[in-house]
């Protein structure tokens, strides 16, 4: 027979395990990885309060750096030859993380940036990447 209860049972044994839905003791951790431990007595016990944490680095995750990366036609979203644009004004600052710079060809930009106004000093300062 038919009860309520089934498809809500059905549907919790499909639901990730928790330390509420688990047994006592279960931890389930960051998934992080231990990189090295706490230096300990030769019973076991940890020398707190001064306890240092020594650095395994043969757990210690490396990435190879990949092969012909300088020929790599990607480029980051961060510019490389970015820098703050001199000015003979120092009441407009021109740079482009000031949100507070106010152009006289952009009137509607007196008081926040929009998407065009972003794009144009994008290109203005930085130039075609």
């Amino acid at each position: 027979m038919f009860t309520p209860t089934m498809p809500l049972s059905r549907a919790l044994r499909r639901l990730a395990l928790t330390t509420k839905r688990a047994r006592k003791g279960f931890y389930k951790g960051t998934g992080t990885g231990s990189m090295g431990h706490f230096n300990q007595h030769a019973d076991g016990r940890p020398r707190f309060p001064f306890a240092i944490y020594r650095v395994d680095y043969s757990k210690v995750r490396t990435y190879v750096r990949p092969m012909y990366l300088d020929d790599c036609m990607l480029t980051p979203f961060v510019a490389r030859g970015h820098g703050i644009a001199s000015t003979s004004n120092p009441d407009k600052p021109r740079t482009l993380r000031n949100p507070y710079y106010y152009d006289e060809k952009y009137p509607y930009m007196k008081d926040r940036w929009s998407g065009r106004f972003y794009l144009h000093r994008w290109k203005k300062e930085l130039g075609e990447e």
